[in-house]
């Protein structure tokens, strides 16, 4: 799990773990597996999906498919659904502090096994999974648009905030 002390800003970054029954072979391909015949798509502006495929098919160029333990080790990474980002009362480093997290880091390891078992694995045959990254950071129009407007939501996919 990923923790930040010190400055935090209000960035935000997600790593999107989909699985793809094929790989798209061009930009127009990418298109329409994302899209279909869409020509724009919103999250706070109108963006061409052409150019939401073009970042997306360039970002999967070079990628790797993840194994099954890749998969569970990226999901454990960050924030996922069922998640407990509890706050922790006690003084940071005292051995109560240490109790505590360790505790709320077991649970968040079985949640991810949960979500992984039940989002992940009975979609792994016929699929390969790959890990796409996108956040505000990075660019705070597009790459920012792609992180939040659901442009995964053609495929199995998971959402990892590492915010």
């Amino acid at each position: 799990m990923k923790t930040r002390q010190g400055f935090v800003s209000n960035s935000s970054t997600s790593n999107f773990i989909v699985g793809f029954r094929r790989v798209p072979t061009t930009v127009e391909d990418m298109q329409r597996m994302l899209f279909g015949d869409a020509v724009y798509c919103t999250w706070d502006e109108d963006y061409l999906t052409i150019d939401v495929a073009k970042q997306v098919f360039e970002d999967l160029q070079g990628a790797v498919p993840l194994t099954e333990k890749e998969i569970l080790e990226e999901i454990n990474r960050g924030w996922f659904e069922g998640c407990k980002d509890s706050y922790i009362e006690d003084e940071y480093g005292t051995p109560e502090y240490k109790r505590k997290w360790a505790e709320r880091e077991e649970r968040n390891r079985q949640e991810a096994q949960k979500l992984y078992e039940t989002r992940i694995k009975p979609y792994l045959e016929g699929r390969q999974f790959y890990c796409l990254i996108y956040g505000n950071e990075r660019d705070p129009g597009l790459i920012a648009a792609i992180e939040h407007m659901d442009t995964f939501h053609n495929f199995i996919y998971l959402q990892v905030c590492q915010h």
